[in-house]
Parts: C-alpha cells; sequence; structure tokens
C-alpha cells in the first residue's frame, strides 16, 4: 500500500499497527517532485495537466513500483487529472492498480445517501 500524503505521515504507525502489508512511502525528493507537481507553478492547482505534470507524477509512480508497490493511491484529489484509476497500469516495467481515492469516496457517499433515504411503507390494511 503506498500513501504519499504528507498528512499521513503523522499516522504512520498507527496505520502500519493496523494493516499486515507494508506501507511504502515516498523518499523526500520524490515527494518534493510530487508536491510540483501538484503545487507548482506549472502544477495542477495552477490549471496545468501538461506532459510535465504527468511525467513528474509517473516518475515518483516509478520509483515507489521499484520500492516494491503493486497499488498505488492517487492521493491528493488532483493527481487523478493526470493518472487514471486503473486495475492494470503499465509503470515501469510493471502493472500496478492506480486507485482513485476521490472516486472511491464519491461512489460511497452515494451509497450512504441511497442507504439513508426513508424507505416507502405499504399502506396500512383495511379491515
Amino acid at each position: 500500500m503506498l500513501i504519499p500524503c504528507f498528512a499521513s505521515h503523522t499516522f504512520r504507525e498507527e496505520l502500519q499497527a493496523e494493516l499486515d502489508i507494508p506501507l511504502i512511502y515516498p523518499a523526500d525528493e520524490t515527494q518534493a517532485a510530487l508536491m510540483n507537481a501538484v503545487y507548482g507553478p506549472g502544477g495542477i492547482k495552477a490549471g496545468h495537466v501538461s506532459e510535465q505534470c504527468r511525467d513528474e507524477v509517473l516518475q515518483a509512480a516509478a520509483h515507489l513500483v521499484e520500492k516494491g508497490a503493486s497499488v498505488l493511491i492517487l492521493g491528493c484529489t488532483e493527481r487523478p487529472l493526470v493518472l487514471p484509476h486503473a486495475e492494470s497500469f503499465l509503470i515501469a516495467t510493471r502493472h500496478v492498480s492506480l486507485i482513485d481515492p476521490t472516486d472511491i469516496l464519491a461512489k460511497r457517499c452515494v451509497k450512504l445517501i441511497e442507504e439513508a433515504k426513508p424507505r416507502p411503507t405499504a399502506p396500512a390494511a383495511r379491515p
């Protein structure tokens, strides 16, 4: 499992204690490149989804795949704008799964709303 978000670093030990699989984190320079792809002047938040942003994200993904990652969670809502959610995506020489957490969250919210809707009741039977 990969969790590239800085915020998750606060909970590394707690997360790992709950999982049977290793968490893989990017090296500092890789994290900096990911942040540049999102927040830099030519980054996704600046309205760019160019090859440069995609290449920076792909390079970071390749780094993580080299460290053993087989599933990449595209943390930060912007990363799926340059890489798609995919069951099998070729990065470097391996096929990995790319997970768009925003898509999963949206589907879960819809399901919760659907489950919370009042259920129509049958009219009472008349004697």
